[in-house]
């Protein structure tokens, strides 16, 4: 449990996407990452599926409008009608000021699912990817 303990005590959790029922393409917030540090585990994670598919990508920006060099940082393998629950790395340190995430679905797009981050303080450690 110390391990555990630790990490809820020194990282950051960040809502890219709410969970939610979504019947079209998504946008997420800008979340300026600037002052974080280290790897953060970004989690998507499917509750429901759909006949269609659902592309997330991480997008990074200079501007909370995502005008200023904005370019995908992270993409997720495409899910189709089966849950999924997928946590991939990213060093925020190398990123630009701003992230946000986006989801696009195509076909019959009734997916749930939703976007999170998890960044531990630089006391804590680096996030690995998982195996």
């Amino acid at each position: 449990m110390g391990k555990l303990k630790d990490l809820f005590a020194n990282a950051l959790v960040i809502s890219l996407l709410a969970a939610l029922q979504r019947t079209a393409t998504a946008t997420g917030a800008s979340k300026d990452v600037s002052k974080l540090g280290g790897r953060a585990l970004i989690i998507l994670d499917v509750g429901a599926g759909a006949a269609g598919t659902l592309d997330v990508t991480i997008e990074e920006a200079d501007d909370t409008g995502f005008t200023v060099n904005k370019a995908t940082v992270l993409t997720f393998a495409q899910v189709g009608a089966a849950t999924a629950f997928v946590a991939l790395a990213l060093d925020v340190t190398n990123v630009r000021k701003f992230i946000r995430a986006l989801g696009t679905q195509a076909s019959t797009p009734d997916h749930t699912y939703g976007v999170t981050a998890v960044i531990p303080s630089a006391e804590f450690g680096p996030v690995t990817q998982p195996s």
